[in-house]
């Protein structure tokens, strides 16, 4: 996807970039939450 909005972002659907921060980027935040909290507890 990075590539396709570097180099053609002429053609990329706001339908699909309007998918990635929905769905992408919200499993994206749980995941990195659940890293911190582990390694949060191994402190």
């Amino acid at each position: 996807m990075r590539d396709i909005l570097t180099h053609a972002y002429f053609n990329v659907s706001a339908k699909r970039i309007w998918n990635v921060i929905n769905q992408d980027l919200s499993l994206l935040k749980k995941k990195v939450f659940e890293i911190k909290l582990e390694l949060d507890t191994r402190k």
